[in-house]
């Protein structure tokens, strides 16, 4: 993403990543779903808590299944805007940064 010219900040535990979004205004949060101190899902809805504009996409990494995804997904009220499949892979991460429209313009 840097490569992309993207600022990019690496949290390593979810409390962590709930202060830094509070401080960073991220545009999009990649997140895995089991975090040595918290789960995703409890990132998220912290995360959601204390930015009420809901002005960040949050996308939540797992290992699980397609079916197991789909589970969660409709299970799920959290203000997790998308679950992604493990590994991620390079082009996916590209298409949503298109999507969200974030990747600067070539001059």
């Amino acid at each position: 993403m840097r490569f992309h010219g993207l600022d990019v900040r690496i949290a390593r535990t979810g409390r962590a990543a709930v202060q830094m979004a509070e401080e960073f205004n991220p545009v999009l949060i990649l997140c895995d779903m089991m975090l040595p101190d918290m789960a995703g899902l409890d990132v998220a809805q912290a995360v959601r808590a204390s930015r009420p504009a809901n002005d960040v996409l949050i996308a939540i990494l797992t290992a699980m299944s397609t079916d197991g995804l789909r589970e969660l997904e409709g299970q799920t009220t959290t203000g997790i805007d998308l679950f992604l499949s493990k590994p991620l892979t390079h082009d996916t991460l590209l298409s949503l940064l298109s999507k969200l429209e974030v990747l600067p313009r070539p001059a």
